[in-house]
Parts: structure tokens; C-alpha cells; sequence
């Protein structure tokens, strides 16, 4: 039996190489197909027998190289003057958080988290959609009435406030917007 040395950057009790490390952290992270299937997915393709925990650690050493740069990303999306934010309802370990992207010129970051983006104004663009449907599947205006209604409340509660807002409250425009002010 011959042992030689791992290569640097390579420990424990299987090592395996940087083109394999890379493989199972873009399917794990950029396929987003999950840990199990990333272990059967390299098992079927390469025919190579790795664990869900080599997975977790591909990944636990893509978070760790990320924190600098989504530190400094946040800083140039802090500084820029015009911002773009969307968010989407999403379930997250079975509860209810949101996807979202906050985006500036040439820059993007996507993320999910358990409450709401601060300072994004709630965009009824996405309740307006589900009334629609009815009001264009329905028989009748009658039948349609109570979707036609929901929208028009909908709508009055999107318009900005009328009411002489003090210098130091937030500012929150709609997001998406081509042009909008940030959030202060």
C-alpha cells in the first residue's frame, strides 16, 4: 500500500480534488436541486460515491469565502443614489419569508429572509393579479363585482398619502420603479 501527502489544501479522511469540490458546489448552489440530490447527481454522472455532509461542507466553504464580498456589495448598494428592490413571498423551512433583489447600476444581490425588506413600500401589483383573473374568468359583471371592488380598494391603499409628511420620516418610493429614490 502506498500513502503519500495530500496536496495543500486538502485534509480529512477522504480528499477529493478542487474539480469535484467545484462540481457539488455548483450544483448545490447555482442548480439549487438540494444536498441529496447533489450526492445522486454525482454518483449518476461521475460515478463517485460523496456524502451529504462533503456537500454541506462545499458549501459551508462557498458561504465562508462570500462574507467579504456580500459585506462590500451591501456598501455600493448603501452608497448608490437610485436603487430597484423586489420582493416575493416564499416559504423558507415551511414558513413564510420572501425572496427578493435589491439591484443599483451594475450591481444585484439576491437573498431570502423571514420579514420584509425595510423601507420597500408594499406593491400591490401582485394582490391586483388574482382579482384579475376572476374578474376575466367570470360569466358576468355581477359575478365579477366583488373581485372589481377588491381592486379598487387595493388600488386607493397604493396611492401615497396626501398627508404633509415631517423632513426626518423615511422616504419610501415603489419599487421597480426605473428612476425611484432610495429608501433613507
Amino acid at each position: 500500500m502506498t500513502c503519500a501527502d495530500a496536496p495543500p489544501g486538502i485534509s480529512g479522511p477522504t480528499c477529493y480534488g478542487p474539480n469535484l469540490r467545484a462540481v457539488a458546489t455548483l450544483l448545490a448552489a447555482e442548480g439549487q436541486i438540494g444536498t441529496k440530490s447533489t450526492v445522486t447527481l454525482i454518483a449518476g454522472l461521475l460515478d463517485m460515491e460523496v456524502s451529504t455532509g462533503f456537500v454541506g461542507r462545499c458549501l459551508s466553504r462557498l458561504d465562508a469565502s462570500l462574507g467579504r464580498f456580500e459585506a462590500e456589495l451591501k456598501q455600493a448598494l448603501r452608497r448608490s443614489e437610485v436603487l430597484g428592490a423586489d420582493e416575493s413571498p416564499i416559504s423558507l423551512a415551511g414558513e413564510r419569508g420572501y425572496a427578493y433583489t435589491v439591484r443599483a447600476t451594475g450591481l444585484t444581490r439576491y437573498g431570502a429572509a423571514g420579514t420584509r425588506l425595510a423601507g420597500v413600500r408594499l406593491c400591490c401589483a401582485h394582490l391586483l393579479r388574482d382579482p384579475q383573473g376572476v374578474i376575466g374568468n367570470a360569466p358576468d359583471q355581477e359575478h365579477a363585482a366583488w373581485a372589481t371592488a377588491a381592486q379598487r380598494i387595493l388600488r386607493e391603499a397604493d396611492r401615497p398619502s396626501r398627508r404633509p409628511t415631517p423632513p426626518d420620516t423615511p422616504r419610501c418610493t415603489r419599487a421597480n420603479t426605473p428612476g425611484s429614490r432610495r429608501s433613507s
